[in-house]
């Protein structure tokens, strides 16, 4: 009987710590999901002088239309950024109320200039009109498929919106107009100069590499939402068609590509280990 007592509370004990663990592993991917943190970068480059020696560039994607939009301009805010970039899917495609949109960018013009391109959501929304127009009122500079040059004490740096398209990531046709337009592009700017070309989706990055665009700042993927490698793998692949890129840094002889994981809390399932960003890099002269 003794025995029986000792096993039952041994089952028990393993049972409890079992539960405990699960418990808080759950309310720590809740934690996660709530906060938004800053993750920065140093691009050095040759092609900026030292008037951009320290510049900051935020990065804003994949908000798509969310409730957090207080704790991201709180961390803009935090970053003191010398522009704001905000790199498509802003909004959901079905969205006909763009009010935490509105509220985030309401924001974000207090900080610093605004430049937005569109995402894939952008491309497909029946309403977009409607939200360009609001983003317009509010003094953001829509930068589709344009290249906006920046000034500081009399040197340039180039800053070069892609404004997606309607192919999916699953067929050749998308990888085939952006060859297109972003050629066309880059006659837009002096290719001597530092540019920054803002495109949704990084896994054309090859394509834009090959062109005279020396950083790509893009979103799309966030972040393979659950970071453990062989689910995000699997959602990356299902999902994105590829999982050559996720987020973080990658380079191509001297061309870079930065990929954020965005800032959306998601609705149908929890990132885990993959806290929602923003993305601020900081340009260093050589």
């Amino acid at each position: 009987m003794m025995k029986h007592k000792k096993i039952f509370k041994i089952l028990l004990s393993l049972v409890l710590s079992a539960a405990l663990a699960v418990g808080g592993f759950g309310i720590y991917v809740i934690y996660d999901n709530s906060r938004v943190v800053i993750t920065n970068y140093t691009y050095e480059t040759k092609k900026a002088s030292s008037a951009f020696d320290g510049y900051k560039i935020c990065l804003i994607t994949d908000f798509h239309n969310g409730k957090n939009y207080e704790k991201v301009i709180e961390a803009v805010k935090k970053a003191q950024p010398d522009i704001i970039c905000v790199g498509g899917d802003l909004i959901n495609m079905e969205d006909t109320d763009f009010s935490n949109a509105e509220k985030l960018l309401s924001g974000l013009v207090d900080i610093a200039d605004v430049l937005y391109s569109y995402g894939n959501h952008e491309i497909h929304c029946e309403n977009i009109e409607k939200m360009a127009q609001i983003a317009e009122d509010m003094g953001v500079k829509l930068i589709n498929d344009k290249a906006i040059t920046v000034e500081k004490d009399g040197s340039h740096i180039n800053i070069i919106g892609y404004g997606d398209d309607i192919y999916s990531d699953f067929t050749y046709h998308f990888e085939k107009q952006a060859q297109k337009r972003l050629t066309d592009l880059s006659y837009q700017f002096d290719n001597n100069e530092l540019s920054v070309l803002l495109m949704h989706r990084p896994q054309y990055f090859e394509t834009t590499s090959n062109l005279p665009y020396d950083l790509t700042l893009s979103g799309h993927l966030h972040g393979g939402l659950i970071n453990i490698e062989q689910i995000r793998t699997k959602i990356l692949q299902e999902h994105f068609g590829t999982d050559k890129y996720c987020k973080g840094e990658y380079n191509s002889g001297d061309k870079k590509l930065i990929i954020s994981a965005g800032i959306a809390k998601e609705d149908k399932i929890y990132r885990v280990f993959n806290t929602p960003e923003i993305v601020v890099v900081e340009i260093k002269s050589l």
